[in-house]
């Protein structure tokens, strides 16, 4: 969704200033509301940092902020 709306802001002129997100997943998927706030805003925070160039180290810190919330493992 951040990439289409970035997207559609670089081709037009009428701007998306402001997006709401519902809780994905947290209906019928049964995923609990704070693991999808954790996991949006760790979407984000890689929106807004996107990497220069992918390599193992990046790979590995992306899985570690999407599994791991601290040293707790929240995914599988």
């Amino acid at each position: 969704m951040l990439l289409a709306i970035h997207a559609h802001n670089r081709s037009n002129d009428q701007k998306i200033e402001v997006a709401a997100f519902p809780a994905m997943g947290t209906g019928f998927g049964g995923v609990p509301f704070d693991e999808a706030a954790r996991q949006m805003a760790a979407a984000y925070r890689h929106f807004l940092e996107p990497p220069h160039r992918i390599d193992w180290d990046f790979v590995v810190d992306r899985q570690r902020a999407i599994q791991y919330d601290g040293d707790r493992q929240v995914a599988r």
